[in-house]
């Protein structure tokens, strides 16, 4: 299972990236060889959360958990199997992208360094940030000819008009959003998540 979810990472963000190429380390390519650049985490209040996240990427359909955290200094995303087998390990500081992962299976590479030549994290924090952060940070970080709509339960990222992202969430007035879809049409990608609630302390930790 590790492996596959490895594979669908490798495979979702090439399809997001539309080439997984070189650019400039802030700016990540979208589908439809558009650009967004990241914002800071002053943007946004902090929170953790942990999450399910469904994803059907084409024919695969696959499950895994998210632990994340945003603050002032940047932001912590662990991306878990079901089982707790941790896949990868992205820190973005509002400078730098790092990735941090524990080995792949039958191979003497880490999952970082199996990844590094296929996939660039920063889509990951990119969808993060187009699905989270404000309207006007949203409004600065997209580059022309990308347009954003919003109202107050459904997002959309155009391209010429033509949506290239889609968000819908839950009614919530504090962040994380109880429930989130992001449908990308173009790549065949849809994404649910849903915020867990947080774990019922033990005796011990009372």
């Amino acid at each position: 299972m590790k492996n596959r979810l490895i594979a669908l990472l490798i495979g979702t963000g090439c399809a997001l990236q539309a080439a997984c190429s070189g650019h400039h380390p802030r700016c990540t390519t979208l589908p439809t060889a558009t650009t967004y650049c990241l914002q800071t985490t002053a943007e946004i209040p902090a929170f953790s959360a942990q999450q399910k996240i469904d994803i059907a990427f084409k024919e695969q359909r696959h499950t895994l958990i998210a632990d994340l955290n945003i603050d002032a200094q940047g932001v912590r995303l662990i991306g878990l199997t079901p089982f707790g087998q941790t896949l990868i390990h992205i820190q973005d500081d509002n400078r730098t992208i790092t990735t941090l992962a524990p080995p792949v299976a039958n191979s003497p590479k880490n999952t970082a360094a199996y990844l590094a030549p296929r996939f660039d994290p920063t889509i990951l924090i990119a969808l993060i940030q187009l699905a989270l952060w404000p309207e006007k940070a949203l409004r600065i970080g997209l580059q022309a000819p990308l347009t954003l709509e919003e109202s107050p339960e459904l997002r959309r990222i155009l391209n010429r008009d033509k949506p290239i992202l889609i968000i819908r969430h839950s009614d919530d007035m504090n962040m994380p959003y109880q429930t989130l879809h992001i449908s990308m049409p173009d790549i065949a990608l849809e994404i649910d998540i849903q915020t867990l609630p947080p774990p019922i302390p033990t005796d011990s930790a009372r």
